[in-house]
């Protein structure tokens, strides 16, 4: 992970988490400004800034972080989830919601994913007398998965 000191957000933040934040709040840029109210609960550890036990997301590797959340095309609000339990920026539910709805293989397929109602079915008396077959997707890549309902 690269150092917070190459982000001009987290270089400034570091300061004023360091050697405190100035008295007038109108002397706070912009850029920062939003961290302000979380003042109480943001540090700095190795030269990472964390908010409570959540590190803060530099902003040139905000998008490479979302890309990697997105991987698997979970959806919003289990990116979100999974994304609130480790890191934090200004607006991250924000850019993950504008970069879902960005994305084509998502938008293509969100409501394809509906639960069918299950329907019993008679167990065959003999292997490969009823065969099934799914589409599974781990690590970006696709299978197809055959299975007996014998055994």
């Amino acid at each position: 992970m690269l150092e917070s000191s190459q982000d001009e957000e987290l270089s400034i933040l570091t300061k004023y988490i360091q050697k405190g934040w100035p008295e007038n709040k109108n002397n706070i840029p912009d850029i920062v400004d939003s961290y302000h109210k979380l003042r109480g609960e943001l540090s700095v550890d190795q030269k990472l800034v964390f908010f409570n036990d959540r590190l803060i997301i530099p902003t040139f590797l905000r998008l490479d972080f979302i890309k990697q959340l997105h991987e698997g095309h979970l959806g919003m609000r289990k990116m979100k989830q999974l994304a609130r339990r480790l890191y934090y920026w200004p607006q991250m539910d924000n850019d993950i919601d504008e970069f879902v709805r960005k994305c084509f293989t998502c938008q293509t397929y969100h409501n394809n994913n509906i639960k069918e109602r299950l329907s019993p079915h008679d167990i065959p008396r003999w292997s490969f007398g009823k065969l099934g077959f799914d589409i599974m997707d781990f690590r970006s890549k696709s299978y197809l998965v055959f299975y007996d309902f014998h055994q």
